[in-house]
């Protein structure tokens, strides 16, 4: 190579593992949740899921129906469940806030892939 040779900037291709689950989708954030939440969340979407089914079968169910938007299943959630998600993708999960604006939050870093 040259001094002429051209630079190639390939850190917009280097990914941060630790910074990997900031942006939550609907596996990503149902994945965190216990199976049984999964279970009784799953039942009242009458996904038709076996109980006996393994976990990851519960979170492609619900992320892949129609019926459980993301909203309407982090509608569902309690704070400290919705916290948990925060946590698991890097998002502040600090201060008081209530349920519904943690919800909105999730729910706008999905959309816009903040």
């Amino acid at each position: 190579m040259g001094l002429n040779s051209p630079v190639v900037d390939i850190s917009a291709e280097i990914v941060d593992p630790a910074r990997a689950l900031a942006h939550p989708t609907k596996r990503t954030a149902f994945d965190t949740l216990k199976k049984a939440r999964l279970v009784e969340i799953a039942s009242g979407f009458e996904l038709g899921v076996a109980q006996k089914m393994p976990k990851a079968e519960f979170v492609e169910a619900l992320a892949g129906s129609h019926k459980s938007s993301f909203e309407k299943v982090l509608a569902l959630l309690s704070r400290d469940e919705l916290k948990e998600i925060c946590r698991a993708h890097d998002l502040d999960d600090k201060g008081k806030k209530k349920r519904k604006p943690v919800t909105n939050d999730l729910l706008h870093r999905a959309r816009e892939g903040v």
